[in-house]
């Protein structure tokens, strides 16, 4: 007899923040997220795994995935307490992508392109 069902592994965490200014460009969002972190914990964590995965046409907000929830929550802490000049505010996180969606109208003809700035494979996620 077994016992009950394994969950499965969740090894990314993934974090929507609002954006002001707007900005729609990934690599100034990486790095003020980079300047976040090594501002309130040095450098060592500022090298953390981040992608952003997503950035709104308008870019006023962003969707990021870190490789772990306590990376999540040392960015979030991080954008809290920056003095930078992008200011990011957690709006939603969660282990699991489609929970943090909210507005469906808010992303680009329903679709999200996950390759911006990675070297994985390149996968897209349509929302119905």
């Amino acid at each position: 007899m077994t016992g009950p069902p394994m969950p499965l592994p969740q090894p990314h965490h993934y974090i929507r923040f609002s954006i002001s200014p707007p900005s729609a460009d990934a690599l100034l969002i990486r790095r003020a997220l980079q300047e976040a972190l090594a501002q309130s914990f040095g450098t060592a964590l500022s090298h953390a795994y981040l992608d952003v995965l997503w950035v709104a046409d308008s870019g006023a907000e962003c969707v990021v995935r870190t490789s772990s929830p306590s990376d999540a929550a040392s960015v979030m802490a991080a954008v809290a307490v920056s003095t930078g000049h992008m200011r990011l505010s957690a709006l939603k996180e969660s282990p699991f992508l489609p929970s943090i969606s909210g507005n469906l109208e808010s992303f680009s003809e329903n679709a999200w392109d996950w390759h911006i700035g990675t070297t994985r494979p390149h996968v897209v996620m349509i929302l119905l």
